[in-house]
């Protein structure tokens, strides 16, 4: 009953040529589809998600998403994408996504669940054995490629903030994180 009488009243208002009413449908967006985490987007301490725009998505402003059942973020409407940062090691969590037409919300997403990997030993290359300068003008290759080398499964290279380290080709290996705060040059 209160759908005919919206239909009526929108009618009426489009032969007067001033749009007023909307039925509750066309403001209900769909939820997002096929929310995933992609191969390689979860490390220690983040966990990267990604989703597609529902079939009817040109009103849609934004993009809510949730971790655990807890609001985390809203997107823009080209957004199709989030990290969750600043995450505990080993540890599993859940996230679902609902689309945004203005106050509008959509039902959530299918949930996606992903895991955090465990957080190994921190080599920091500033630090013994591998005492690099950090200072930009001395070449820090063999001290960085030393912590590299040093790395077992899940341990991390440590390349910290506010100092800047020339360095020429490293080798990297699997199951290692070079965590980049300071700067890297490239030698000459």
């Amino acid at each position: 009953m209160i759908k005919q009488i919206l239909s009526i009243l929108l009618a009426v208002s489009m032969l007067l040529g001033t749009p007023q009413f909307a039925c509750a449908e066309e403001l209900t967006p769909s939820a997002p589809v096929n929310v995933t985490v992609p191969a390689a987007a979860a490390t220690y301490s983040s966990i990267s998600i990604m989703w597609d725009k529902p079939q009817e998505y040109k009103k849609i402003t934004g993009y809510r998403v949730y971790m655990n059942g807890k609001p985390m973020s809203v997107t823009a409407a080209n957004e199709t994408y989030y990290t969750a940062d600043n995450l505990e090691p080993d540890t599993e969590y859940t996230f679902t996504v609902t689309s945004l037409i203005g106050k509008s919300e959509s039902e959530k997403s299918d949930e996606v669940k992903s895991k955090t990997e465990i957080k190994g030993k921190v080599h920091n290359v500033m630090n013994a054995p591998y005492n690099a300068k950090g200072d930009g003008e001395t070449l820090d290759t063999a001290a960085i490629q030393a912590a590299i080398d040093a790395c077992n499964d899940n341990d991390i290279v440590l390349i910290p903030e506010e100092y800047t380290f020339l360095t020429g080709a490293l080798d990297l290996k699997s199951n290692m994180t070079l965590e980049v705060n300071g700067t890297l040059l490239s030698s000459k």
